[in-house]
Formats: structure tokens, C-alpha cells, sequence
């Protein structure tokens, strides 16, 4: 019976049996994962794509109650500690303009033979009438010509309020400028005066002072009783109203402002590292039933005379700030922190299948200190002072960064993601102003403005400069050590010449700053009738004057200013954007010349000719009728070097010619591949092919 069974029912048994075996080897074992191949670590960027679609994670929350009245919203005494911060950065501004002008003033007074006849008379003799005093009226011109785009302080409605309070006057209003003029030149007279009398760290205290408390009142105090007084606020402050606002303030991170550079997972250490995205204030309302299960509302009317909508809508947003501001006193960013480790832990953890150990914020120095710069995008003295320290150091760091142990691979992408991060806060920088406009930074502005600030040009600062006077043949034959090479990729990695052109602008700035070059500098108080000895070597600048005497800086063991200046220069000078500049209608090559194997044409010493055209220097020039040139390992190269100064003006203008001719071979190789391709389709007959396929049709 069996036998008959399996000999009617066998071949279909096998069937099963195979289509089975087939079934649990593809589906259970999944041997090419055609089901899915289980958690397994995803590369980054699917990482960051999965995250990125959270959107706004909410980790933190703040439930209160506030009570507002109209007349707190209208003067907006929330701002109180945000008015009194705006104010001492202002205050400073103040000073360090009147600082500015001070500085102008005592190098345009170089003493170079016998005492002024101004001084003899007395320099301020006239102060106490400001219509005749000459000094005053240079001053209150010089601000007139300050723009408004270019100002740090000078149309700040705060500004005259500020003054006022300073000197224990009325703050002026904004249509009586001259008040506020007067006032802006007794701040002068006091930074001038400052700066005679304290030594150097008493100064520098007294210019990175706040505003002071002025009879038991802080600047706030004055500044709200101004705006009660005036006019239309008096108005409102008519209108009574009291609100109590229940509501809710959410804190926790944005994962939309998430990319491949500001997320890096160590998969060696299990630890998730977070650049540049920080919790943060997500939202925030009052809504109108606070606990509705409780019939508790969200806010109610305590006190109303005189108020409409408009007036509550106004209260009710003031609530809003203000429990805002009350959440982050009780800290919900640092709980909002806390808990979004934990969430990514979690999210990560399941995403990838392993264990995350550890999940880092990362909010350094420099990002701190950048995200004030690009809010207005001006950089400061102090900031760039900052930014001179901190850039270096980060550069160090991340050489420092250990990329040949075990863990080398994510060593090195959280290098890379460093340098990328780096590299991207600089472009921003250099699109930035520095001090005003139209000035830009760059790599070099705080050195400049150091070295020109008192006229002065030391050996050491000579030394300091040379430090900076980067190799132009290193840099173009790439045969930089690690740190020039870090550095040059993170500033001109976008445009190679653009280190020529920064320092060279640096000593053109250094050239019209300084009156001496010298290696002993010392401070003297001489008697008015004093007489500087025109026969002596040392040189005399004036940096005080006072009613009876005057104070000289002596600067002794003096040399040539300008050819130590002269010396300091590169050979050869490039703008920016030479490519635009130095470019013609037509090219400099055909390309019939650079299809040998050297060139002999009018077109280089055109190009020379040109460059010559961008630098006014004699010094920069290259004295060349006509340059060959041959090719020599993919690179061409001149063949004679008596045209040039040194191999720095060869090695630029190589750079330069190589650049032209790449251009035009890239068009080369483009044309003659067309010119292939039309001859094949000539010889092929396809044509024809073509002709003979449209008869099908």
C-alpha cells in the first residue's frame, strides 16, 4: 500500500519537500538578505537622515503662572538685565572710539624739532569756551562723518540715555544733537585723561568697565523713569490691566538643524558626539484652559479700566516672555539636556543595534564666540584678540587628534568633521567686518591693528611679522609640514593667492601706521618750553599733553623705517580676484600652442604685462619683454630665470600661467572629442542607419 502511495503521490512529496527546504534556507536563514538583514549599523548618513525626520524632540517642560500688568509691557521691564547688558556694551564702544580718536590725534602730533607754538601757549587753554576750543570742533566733526551703517554707538537710541547718566545730566533728546555731541566729547577728555595718568592694567580696567551705579540707581532705574515721561507712553500708561497667565514653556533640540558635519558616531567607543545643535526654547503659550479636566482657565482678569483686546493681547504675550524667562532661571535648558542624551541614547541605540555608552553636546569656545560675531557680523578688537588665540589652538588640536591606534577610523572622521567645522566658521569670519566697514576680517586683522596702535614698530614686533611671511614656494610646491599645511587649507583652501594678498594689505597698513621703527621704547614728562635736540638719533613722539608738560615716547636705536618696511613685503602682489582681473576677452593661448610641447608667445608676456598693471610697487614689477615656457612633468615651467627677482615672483606667476592653460586644455579635450565624435558618425554611416530607421515609421 505504501508503495503504491508514494509511487502515485511520490514525485509530488519531492515536490513539497524541496519547495520547502527552498522556503526555510531563503526566508529563515536568509543566507543574501533578501528579507532584511537585521539590526546592523547604518553608515552616518542614514543616521543623521533617520534622526533628522524626529524634527523637534521635546525633552523639557515648564508649567507656571505669571501676572503682568499693561504698564509692565509697555515699559518692557523684562528687559531690565538685557537693557543694562546693551547698555555697558555700548559704554564700551564709547570709550574705545574716544580712544580711537586719541590715538589719530598723537600720531598726526610727531614732534620732530622744537615744542609747537600751540603747546608753548598751552594745549587746552580754551577748554572752557567749546565755541573757540579748535580740538572740540575737529571732534564734533569727525562725528558727523560717522555713517550710520557704520557705526558701533553713534544712533543708538541708548546712546544719548547712557551719556546722561554718566555724567549726571538730562539725557538729551534725539533731535538735540549738539547736547549729545558735548557729552561725547567730555567722555573723550576723560578716555584722553585715562590713559595719561593710569598705567597700562588700570586702563584696561577702566575701558572694560560697566556703566557705575549712580546714587543707589543702576543705568535700568534711569532709563524706564526717561520712558515713563515721554509722552505717548504717558498715554498708555493710563490704561489699567492685571493679568495671572497659566502656561507651558517646551525646551529640547531641533534635529532639522542636523547634517553629516555636525554628527559623528564612535562606533569603537559607543559614544554619539553633536556639534553646533544645543537645546533650546522650543515653544511656548498659555493657552486657554490650563487644566480644562479642572476648570482651571489659562489666565484671568485681575484688575481692567480702561483696556480693550488689543490692550490683553499685548499682557498676554508679556505673560508668555516672562514665563519664559522664568523657565530658564529654573533650568529647563540644562534638564532639557539631561533628557536628550537620554532620548538619543535610546533612538540610537535601537537604530543601530549596539549600545550607546555616552551622547555629547559640544559647545566650544570658538562656536560661542562666533555665534555673537555672526549675529551682527562685525567683529570686535577684543573678539578678533580672542580668535587669534582660539583659531591656533584648535588647529593644534586637531593635528593632535591620535589617527594611527586602534580606534583610527573614527579618530579620524571626528578630525576630518573638526577641520570641515573649522574650515566653515572662517569663510563666515572672513565675510565678516572688522571694527567697520567696509573692512573685512582675515587672518591677519588683530596683528595689524596691534602693531599699528602706537606708531611704534618694535624688533620684536619686525620678528612677529616675519613669523606670519608664510613660504610662497612651499606653499605652491605643497611642501608645507603639517601645521603651515593645516592652517594654508583652513583660510585659502577657496582661493591659494589670497595668503599674498592679506599680508602684503597687513604691511601697506603697518607702512601708513608707523612713524618709527625702533628697539627701545621708553616714556618721558618734560616741562612745555622743553626743546627736543634735533641733532639726536632717538626720535620723540608725543603721547600726553597736560597744562604744564608733555609726555614723549622716546624711541631709541632707531633704523631705516622704510626699508625695514620695504623688506617685509612679498616680491610680488595679487589681488583677490586676479582671475576676473587678469583674465582677456580672448584667453592668453590657442590651443595649437599648447598642444607642443613648449610655448613661445606674446600671450605670456601679455599676462606679465598685466599682472605688472595690478602692482603699483616698482618693487613688485617683473622686467620681461618675452618668457618661454616647456612642459615638464604635467606642469609648465619657465625656462629662464633672469626675468625675476627670486623664485617666489616665478613660482606665482607659474601658478598663474598653469591656471590659464588648464583652462584652456580642459576646452581642448572637449573639442577634440566632439571633432572624434563627428568623424565617426561620418565614417560609421550612421546617418544613414538613421535614415533607413525612420522608414520603419
Amino acid at each position: 500500500m505504501f508503495l503504491s502511495f508514494f509511487s502515485k503521490y511520490g514525485k509530488l512529496l519531492l515536490d513539497i519537500l524541496i519547495i520547502g527546504a527552498i522556503i526555510f534556507v531563503v526566508i529563515l536563514l536568509n543566507p543574501w538578505n533578501l528579507f532584511g538583514g537585521g539590526i546592523k549599523l547604518q553608515n552616518t548618513a542614514n543616521n543623521v537622515t533617520a534622526i533628522k525626520e524626529i524634527g523637534q524632540l521635546i525633552t523639557a517642560e515648564y508649567y507656571g503662572e505669571a501676572i503682568a500688568t499693561y504698564d509692565q509691557s509697555v515699559l518692557k521691564l523684562i528687559e531690565e538685565e538685557d537693557i543694562s547688558d546693551q547698555a555697558n556694551d555700548i559704554f564700551r564702544d564709547m570709550k574705545q572710539y574716544a580712544l580711537d580718536v586719541h590715538l589719530e590725534g598723537l600720531k598726526e602730533k610727531e614732534v620732530i624739532g622744537e615744542v609747537q607754538e600751540e603747546k608753548k601757549k598751552g594745549f587746552f587753554s580754551f577748554n572752557w569756551l567749546p565755541w573757540v576750543s579748535k580740538p572740540k570742533k575737529e571732534f564734533k566733526e569727525k562725528l558727523e562723518q560717522i555713517s550710520e551703517a557704520d557705526s558701533m554707538f553713534y544712533y543708538k537710541p541708548l546712546s544719548p540715555e547712557i551719556l546722561g547718566f554718566y555724567f549726571d545730566k538730562r539725557a538729551p533728546k534725539s533731535a538735540d544733537k549738539n547736547t549729545y555731541r558735548n557729552l561725547l566729547w567730555s567722555l573723550f577728555q576723560e578716555v584722553k585723561a585715562k590713559s595719561q595718568e593710569l598705567n597700562d592694567a588700570a586702563f584696561n580696567e577702566y575701558m572694560l568697565s560697566d556703566l557705575p551705579i549712580k546714587e543707589g540707581k543702576v543705568f535700568s532705574e534711569f532709563h524706564y523713569n526717561i520712558k515713563k515721561k515721554d509722552k505717548d507712553i504717558k498715554k498708555e500708561l493710563k490704561t489699567d490691566l492685571a493679568i495671572i497667565g497659566r502656561g507651558w514653556v517646551k525646551a529640547g533640540i531641533d534635529f532639522g538643524e542636523l547634517n553629516d558635519q555636525n554628527f559623528v558616531y564612535d562606533e569603537d567607543h559607543q559614544i554619539v558626539h553633536i556639534y553646533g545643535v544645543y537645546p533650546k526654547i522650543i515653544s511656548k503659550d498659555i493657552n486657554p484652559w490650563f487644566i480644562p479636566e479642572k476648570q482651571i482657565p489659562g489666565f484671568q482678569i485681575l484688575e481692567s479700566r480702561n483696556a480693550n483686546f488689543e490692550h490683553a493681547k499685548v499682557v498676554k504675550q508679556y505673560c508668555i516672555d516672562k514665563l519664559e524667562k522664568m523657565a530658564l532661571e529654573a533650568g529647563i535648558i540644562e534638564q532639557a539636556e539631561r533628557q536628550s542624551k537620554e532620548t538619543i541614547k535610546n533612538f540610537i541605540s535601537l537604530l543601530t543595534g549596539n549600545e550607546i555608552k555616552e551622547v555629547h553636546f559640544h559647545n566650544d569656545p570658538i562656536t560661542r564666540i562666533t555665534n555673537r560675531i555672526f549675529d551682527d557680523r562685525y567683529v570686535s578688537f577684543e573678539e578678533a584678540k580672542l580668535l587669534d588665540s582660539i583659531i591656533p589652538a584648535e588647529i593644534l588640536h586637531i593635528l593632535s587628534m591620535d589617527t594611527a591606534s586602534e580606534q583610527w577610523l573614527s579618530n579620524q572622521k571626528n578630525k576630518d568633521l573638526k577641520e570641515a567645522r573649522l574650515k566653515n566658521i572662517i569663510t563666515a569670519l572672513k565675510n565678516s567686518y572688522y571694527k567697520r566697514k567696509p573692512n573685512t576680517y582675515n587672518r591677519l586683522s588683530y596683528l595689524t591693528t596691534k602693531i599699528v596702535a602706537d606708531s611704534i614698530l618694535t624688533e620684536e614686533e619686525v620678528n612677529h611679522i616675519i613669523k606670519e611671511k608664510w613660504s610662497i614656494t612651499k606653499i605652491l610646491n605643497e611642501t608645507m609640514d603639517d601645521t603651515l599645511s593645516l592652517t594654508f587649507n583652513t583660510w585659502y583652501a577657496d582661493s591659494t593667492l589670497a595668503f599674498i594678498t592679506d599680508y602684503n594689505k597687513m604691511i601697506s597698513a603697518i607702512d601708513n601706521g608707523i612713524k618709527v621703527y625702533g628697539n627701545t621704547v621708553t616714556d618721558t614728562i618734560v616741562p612745555l618750553n622743553f626743546v627736543v635736540d634735533s641733532t639726536s638719533a632717538n626720535k620723540y613722539l608725543t603721547s600726553g599733553a597736560y597744562e604744564d608738560s608733555i609726555k614723549y615716547t622716546i624711541v631709541k636705536d632707531t633704523g631705516d623705517t622704510q626699508r625695514v618696511i620695504n623688506e617685509l613685503r612679498y616680491p610680488i602682489n595679487i589681488s583677490k580676484d586676479w582671475r576676473e582681473k587678469l583674465k582677456t576677452k580672448k584667453g592668453y593661448f590657442t590651443r595649437k600652442e599648447i598642444k607642443n610641447s613648449s610655448i613661445k608667445s606674446d600671450s605670456i608676456a601679455k599676462l606679465v604685462k598685466n599682472l605688472n598693471t595690478l602692482n603699483k610697487y616698482p618693487y613688485f614689477q617683473i622686467d620681461c619683454s618675452s618668457l618661454d615656457v616647456k612642459k615638464q612633468d604635467d606642469t609648465w615651467v619657465f625656462k629662464t630665470n633672469t626675468c625675476f627677482k627670486n623664485e617666489e615672483q616665478k613660482a606665482v606667476l607659474e601658478y598663474i600661467l598653469n591656471y590659464y592653460i588648464k583652462e584652456v586644455e580642459e576646452f581642448t579635450w572637449f573639442s577634440d572629442s566632439s571633432k572624434k565624435i563627428k568623424n565617426n558618425v561620418k565614417n560609421s554611416n550612421i546617418s544613414n542607419n538613421i535614415k533607413d530607421l525612420k522608414d520603419l515609421f
